[in-house]
């Protein structure tokens, strides 16, 4: 157990490295993007820390960020600050590893964890996968500091100790839940059983007592932040009413079309799915909100395409499962049962919060991964001691299927990052035709725009988006900024006569009732990956046609 800090620092050094040196990440994540750009001053706005959101990326944490893009503008902090938060996380898991098991099976676990979940994380950083990452790390910190708060000696000893992987703990969690309120409570949600497990019945309730107190910090930080935005945004108060409405529909699952009619035409309709010209105008709070109310469901299991969904997430999840059914399996063939079955009842426990995600919820990519990560990291701290009964030397040798296995399921990770490399020459084309020509003043009609697929270590203001409107400015109001810069005062009336407007993406159907007296161009030729119209007034179509 010598220098077990330099241990985890060094090894997850040498992972990231051999990630980062030959793996293809991006962002894949439309808030993520959205985040970084407003942050770094990407949009042609300074850079600033007003993001808008509650309950993620408190204005602390941004600031910070915002603060580094200022005094070196050139290097990509967004992804640099995301990437310190998962190390953090990794450093602390690998750290907990090696202090309850021997180095071999610490460092088999915490790869196999590495290659199989942390890389796909990885692959598509996200606010919401550092916090899962960072949190976890926290938790297991603050349960092996109650495992080992019987130490006796002095104060310096106990911080160096036990008071030190607490402290540690407790501020990992508080960050991880300042990066992402939600994530932080899934993991103290899924950790305390998992000290219930692990810890005395005192200690334990110790640990939930302190997790708590981690709770009721990050809420008050909230209400400061919350406070901060009112005083900093007008109208923010309302600007969050519609967009916790319109969240609805984003995090849940949505009901036939057939069955949706609450709209009042299929205009309506095509305007909502296609996240075009939210505004207070059309779409206010209140309307939003009877929408969504309406059009959303919960899944009870009793469509077959639920079903089927769910027996595809499963089965992509397969060699994950394998690879716990065969370390339970060497558990029972050694006789250790009882881990066995503490497993199955944690098992039984995140399956249980799954369901309920499922059933009411619609469930991320970040999400799946992180409830994987819980169970794969409560089967290794459950390992039972074999050295006490099979020789150090055995051990590789018994553990070599399960590598082996590991390794075939590494190929996910794979595919996705040969996906990501498609992604982003797809990223880079499309930014040279948004940029050749900055006079221009773009508008999405739909959600597509792929401004997600920046390369983690590219800098947004080599990318910039000065003359881009989507949704994701639209529900922020921070697209006013944009067209005040075209010197525009009536955003609706430029769409019908500024001829520097151009739509980018899919049609609306029913369009010409949202432009009347206009028709849509065909597609710009000079722009080659983006699919670019123009509003063109019909008599004036009519007339050039003559000649």
């Amino acid at each position: 157990m010598r220098y077990p800090v330099l241990l985890a620092v060094i090894v997850n050094i040498m992972l990231f490295a051999l990630f980062y040196l030959f793996a293809t990440p991006l962002l894949n994540s439309g808030d993520d993007a959205y985040f970084m750009y407003t942050l770094s001053g990407g949009y042609g706005e300074a850079p600033t820390s007003l993001l808008h959101y509650d309950y993620g990326w408190h204005y602390w944490l941004g600031s910070v960020v915002k603060q580094c893009f200022i005094l070196e503008p050139g290097f990509n902090w967004y992804s640099f600050i995301l990437n310190l938060f998962h190390f953090s996380g990794c450093a602390s898991i690998l750290f907990v590893l090696r202090r309850r098991m021997p180095l071999f099976k610490a460092l088999l676990f915490f790869v196999i964890f590495f290659l199989l979940i942390e890389t796909r994380m990885l692959l598509s950083l996200s606010y919401t996968g550092a916090a899962w990452v960072m949190g976890a790390g926290g938790a297991l910190l603050m349960i092996e500091g109650f495992r080992g708060s019987t130490v006796q000696g002095s104060m310096v000893k106990w911080l160096l100790g036990p008071g030190g992987f607490l402290m540690k703990g407790m501020i990992l969690i508080i960050l991880a839940g300042m990066l992402r309120y939600q994530m932080m409570e899934m993991v103290i949600l899924l950790s305390l059983p998992l000290g219930y497990m692990l810890l005395s019945r005192k200690a334990f309730f110790k640990l939930a007592a302190l997790m708590l107190v981690a709770v009721v910090v990050v809420v008050g930080l909230f209400k400061i932040h919350e406070a901060h935005y009112r005083k900093h945004i007008a109208g923010w108060d309302q600007q969050e009413k519609f967009r916790q409405a319109l969240f609805i529909a984003y995090n849940k699952s949505i009901k036939p079309a057939k069955q949706q009619t609450v709209f009042y035409d299929s205009l309506e309709r095509n305007l909502f799915n296609a996240g075009f010209l939210y505004d207070s105008t059309r779409f206010t709070p209140e309307r939003v909100a009877t929408i969504t109310k309406q059009i959303t469901r919960n899944r009870y299991f009793d469509l077959k395409e639920d079903r089927i969904k769910l027996y595809w997430v499963l089965r992509s999840f397969e060699f994950y499962f394998l690879l716990i059914v065969m370390v339970l399996a060497l558990w029972i063939w050694q006789g250790y049962k009882t881990q066995a079955k503490r497993w199955l009842y944690y098992f039984l426990f995140v399956l249980a919060v799954y369901l309920l995600l499922y059933v009411f919820l619609k469930i991320t990519h970040p999400v799946y991964m992180g409830l994987m990560m819980m169970l794969w990291l409560q089967l290794a701290l459950q390992s039972p001691e074999e050295e006490q009964t099979i020789k150090y030397k055995r051990l590789p040798l018994i553990y070599l299927p399960i590598m082996i296995v590991a390794l075939f399921g590494a190929k996910a990770a794979w595919q996705e990052n040969s996906n990501n490399i498609i992604r982003k020459k797809y990223f880079y084309c499309a930014m040279e035709n948004l940029n050749r020509y900055p006079d221009r003043l773009y508008v999405a009609t739909d959600d597509n725009f792929p401004l997600g697929w920046i390369g983690l270590w590219d800098d947004p203001k080599e990318y910039p988006v000065y003359n881009l409107i989507y949704k994701d400015r639209l529900i922020t109001h921070t697209y006013l900024t944009t067209i005040q810069r075209f010197g525009i005062r009536d955003f609706q009336q430029a769409l019908l006569h500024d001829k520097r407007i151009y739509l980018l993406g899919d049609t609306i159907p029913g369009s010409d009732k949202i432009f009347p007296g206009t028709i849509l161009s065909g597609p710009i030729k000079e722009m080659v990956c983006l699919l670019a119209r123009q509003l063109k007034q019909q008599d004036t179509v009519t007339v050039s046609s003559t000649h």
